[in-house]
């Protein structure tokens, strides 16, 4: 995992499961994608919550487990904590076109 990080982190895409297990427990996966458009793994954390605080500790030990080295771009869910906890990197964020699309009709089907 260490390696491909460092190979491979132009983009770092950070999901969390939510409530997908008995104990209601999130799973973050830090993931991104290889030259052959397979998807590598970078790292996982558990967490109680979806808070700023969680995120930012999650995000924090992650970078610290990679020689401090940041992605040229976050991809998210667009989970307003995880923006929040990613914004003091001053790093670009993105929302996951999948996110994007899913909330699209529900927020602006309107103007269709």
């Amino acid at each position: 995992m260490f390696n491909n990080f460092k190979l491979l982190s132009n983009f770092l895409l950070i999901y969390t499961t939510y409530q997908t297990n008995q104990y209601q427990i999130q799973l973050l996966v830090f993931s991104g994608i290889t030259a052959e458009g397979k998807n590598t793994l970078f790292g996982l954390a558990l967490a109680n919550d979806e808070t700023i605080e969680t995120y930012k500790w999650a995000l924090d030990r992650f970078i610290e487990c990679h020689e401090n080295k940041l992605p040229d771009i976050f991809v998210t869910d667009g989970d307003l904590a995880q923006f929040r906890a990613i914004s003091d990197t001053k790093v670009c964020q993105i929302i996951c076109q999948w996110h994007l699309l899913r909330g699209f009709p529900c927020h602006f089907g309107f103007l269709v």
